[in-house]
C-alpha cells in the first residue's frame, strides 16, 4: 500500500485520545500502537504536526526553561518516555499507562512506515554519527525511503541557515521527520517550525546516538525500574550530573504535591480526548 492510497491505515477512522497532566504537561494516554498510528496517519496526510517524547528532565525543566513549556503544551501529542511519568499516569487515574520510549518508538514507527512507502527525513545528530545511523537503519529496514538528512551545527543557527534547512526539508516532501537535537532545543525547534514544514516531526533526542551505536542504552531491567537516568549518569557524569542533581529532586517534590492534590480532591487528572 502506498502513502497516497490511504489516510487512516490502522483503524480506518480518526481516533481520539485522552491525556493525563503530569506537572502540567499533557501526556497522551496511548501505547506504542496508538502513538505509531497517530504519527503514520498524520504523516500520510503530511499534516503540520509534532510529537514530544517526554522524560522527567523535560517535564520538570519546562517550569523554568523559556519556550519549553509552551512547546510541550502545544504539541499535538506527548509521550511518557520515562517510567516515573508512567507511574504518575497510573496514580493519577490512567491505570493502563505504559511507557512509550523514544528509541523504540522510532523503530516501531519505521517498521510500519517502510511497509507504507513513507518518505523519511532526519534532522539532528552529530555529523560523524548521522551517516552511521542512516546505514544502520538501511540495513535494519531494507527499502527505507530516506529523502533528507541534515546535521545542523550545535551553535544557534543564522536566519539564512535555518531558512535553507527548512527549504531542504520541504523540498524533500517527507511524511515523517525524526528530530534529534536534544531537549529543550528540539521541542522549541519543532514548535517554531510546525507551520513551516509539512509532515509530522518527532523529537527523539538521544535515539540518534543509540541507533548509531555511539551511546549505549541502559539494560532493560534498569529501564523497568526507572533507573535509566542512573545508568546514563554513570556513563556520562560530567555532562549529565547537573541535570539530574536539579531535576530529579524537583520532580519528586512536585509529583508528591500533585498526588496529594489528586487524592485530597478524590478526582483523576484525566482530560477528554482530542483528534
Amino acid at each position: 500500500m502506498k502513502a497516497s492510497q490511504s489516510t487512516e491505515f490502522l483503524t480506518g477512522r480518526k481516533s481520539s485520545f485522552g491525556e493525563t497532566r503530569i506537572l502540567e504537561v499533557p501526556l497522551a494516554n496511548l501505547d506504542y500502537a496508538g502513538v505509531v498510528e497517530k504519527i503514520v496517519n498524520w504523516g500520510l496526510n503530511r499534516e503540520h504536526r509534532y510529537v514530544g517524547v517526554c522524560n522527567v528532565h523535560s517535564t520538570t525543566s519546562a517550569a523554568w526553561t523559556p519556550g519549553l513549556k509552551e512547546a510541550l503544551m502545544e504539541a499535538d501529542l506527548n509521550t511518557a518516555d520515562g517510567m516515573p511519568l508512567v507511574w504518575m499516569q497510573k496514580l493519577m487515574g490512567h491505570r493502563r499507562a505504559t511507557r512509550v520510549y523514544g528509541p523504540t518508538l522510532m523503530l516501531e514507527t519505521l517498521e510500519i512506515a517502510v511497509k507504507m512507502g513513507l518518505r523519511i527525513a532526519f534532522y539532528g545528530g552529530h555529523p560523524d554519527r548521522l551517516p552511521i545511523l542512516l546505514e544502520n537503519l538501511e540495513q535494519q529496514f531494507p527499502g527505507i525511503n530516506i529523502v533528507e538528512a541534515i546535521s545542523p551545527p550545535f551553535r544557534e543557527l543564522t536566519e539564512a541557515a535555518d531558512a535553507e534547512y527548512t527549504r531542504r526539508l520541504n523540498a524533500a516532501e517527507p511524511h515523517i521527520i525524526w528530530v534529534g537535537i536534544g531537549c529543550p532545543k528540539q521541542e522549541k525547534w519543532m514548535h517554531a517550525h510546525r507551520s513551516r514544514i509539512g509532515g509530522v516531526m518527532v523529537g527523539v533526542g538521544a535515539a540518534f546516538d543509540f541507533h548509531a551505536g555511539a551511546v549505549a542504552q541502559a539494560p532493560a531491567f534498569l529501564q523497568k525500574l526507572g533507573l535509566e537516568w542512573a545508568y546514563r549518569l554513570y556513563r556520562e557524569p560530567r555532562r549529565l550530573y547537573r541535570r539530574y542533581l536539579v531535576t530529579n529532586p524537583v520532580f519528586i517534590g512536585r509529583a508528591m504535591r500533585q498526588l496529594w492534590s489528586r487524592f485530597a480532591a478524590g478526582t483523576a487528572f484525566i482530560e477528554p480526548g482530542r483528534a
